[in-house]
């Protein structure tokens, strides 16, 4: 069973804090989810939007996608 927000939240935390994930910086540990932030909205309307938690996102896994889709499947002649 997935655990509530709250406890998603503390998971992906504790597995930061503790650089099973990756090589984690003091800034990585100390992050905070903020609910607004990632409604649709505030993309475009906050200030400095380009820094929220959400845009960062969006823009790992756009770039997560083109390393697999681009490098890493072809590499191993799976696409």
């Amino acid at each position: 069973m997935e655990a509530d927000q709250e406890g998603r939240i503390k998971a992906w935390k504790d597995a930061i804090a503790s650089s099973v994930l990756f090589p984690a910086l003091p800034a990585d540990k100390d992050l905070r989810y903020e609910k607004d932030c990632w409604a649709p909205g505030s993309l475009r309307t906050k200030p400095k939007a380009q820094k929220l938690e959400a845009q960062l996102f969006f823009k790992a896994s756009r770039n997560y996608r083109c390393f697999v889709l681009g490098q890493l499947l072809p590499s191993l002649g799976l696409l």
